[in-house]
């Protein structure tokens, strides 16, 4: 980290059986600011992003369970990850917070948000839609689970992420592998939650989701990439059924918004966040 970033810290808690990790940016005394990461991503996937925002809040990002550097846990559901964030909440002494999650956290955002109104003074939704994951049949899908090389595994992701910051990319994908010790890398996040995803154990539904965000009560802002499958149908969808939410579009970007077009996202986050103050 250079001398101009925000001071971070890492540290480890045991939150309902489990280590979880979250590294926590800037000033403990500046306002809160809860950033939940997506799927098949962690904590440090938000480093770039985290500290252009940690001059302004202070920032906690943790690892979900059985993501980056947390424990793999026995189980994995949407409502168990809910209750680790709660969980991370009460463990720090955030009893309100701005909180923002991407696609997979950005659900578990704004159920939490629904569910605990009172500890949610804003909400940042980026790239997370309500939708019915399909019944699973077969086998599910199979993935490369180690690779030779950091770069052989960056090399894959370039090619799956066409409007990708190679740079930041590239730093999430060193953070999200281990070495093995037959000398071959391979990821941190646990091969469960695959099947978990796969299961459809990580999604609440459309009949739960719909309900939880026309009943938020905090300001809150939906963010998604102009090239997103969200662009067209859900985006629109969400502004017809709920007028008070406010749309922000990134140009040059698809889904992974933290590691595509990150100039214009940062500049857009900090817009939202800054523009006036959180009831």
């Amino acid at each position: 980290m250079s001398s101009s970033e925000p001071p971070v810290t890492d540290h480890f808690i045991t939150i309902n059986g489990l280590n979880i990790h979250y590294r926590d940016w800037g000033d403990r005394q500046l306002s809160p600011l809860v950033i939940l990461h997506g799927f098949d991503a962690h904590s440090h996937s938000w480093d770039k992003v985290v500290a252009a925002l940690a001059d302004r809040f202070r920032v906690i990002v943790p690892d979900l369970r059985g993501n980056g550097e947390s424990s793999w846990a026995p189980d994995y559901t949407w409502e168990l990850m809910v209750e680790d964030i709660l969980g991370l909440m009460n463990a720090l002494g955030l009893s309100k917070t701005v909180l923002c999650g991407h696609s997979m956290g950005g659900r578990f955002g704004y159920m939490l948000a629904s569910r605990y109104p009172e500890r949610v003074i804003r909400l940042v939704n980026v790239e997370a839609y309500p939708w019915d994951p399909k019944v699973p049949t077969g086998d599910p899908p199979a993935y490369t689970d180690s690779y030779d090389t950091i770069e052989e595994a960056a090399i894959e992701a370039y090619k799956r992420q066409p409007y990708a910051d190679k740079e930041s990319l590239r730093h999430e994908i060193e953070h999200g592998l281990k070495l093995r010790e037959d000398g071959r890398w391979t990821w941190r996040m646990d091969p469960a939650l695959r099947i978990a995803s796969w299961l459809g154990k990580l999604n609440p539904g459309t009949q739960l989701e719909w309900p939880a965000l026309t009943q938020l009560q905090c300001p809150w802002v939906l963010v998604y990439g102009v090239h997103s499958f969200g662009k067209r149908g859900f985006a629109e969808d969400i502004a017809r059924r709920i007028p008070h939410c406010e749309l922000i579009e990134i140009p040059d970007a698809e889904h992974d918004l933290p590691n595509e077009n990150p100039r214009e996202f940062i500049r857009a986050l900090h817009a939202y966040l800054t523009k006036v103050p959180a009831p």
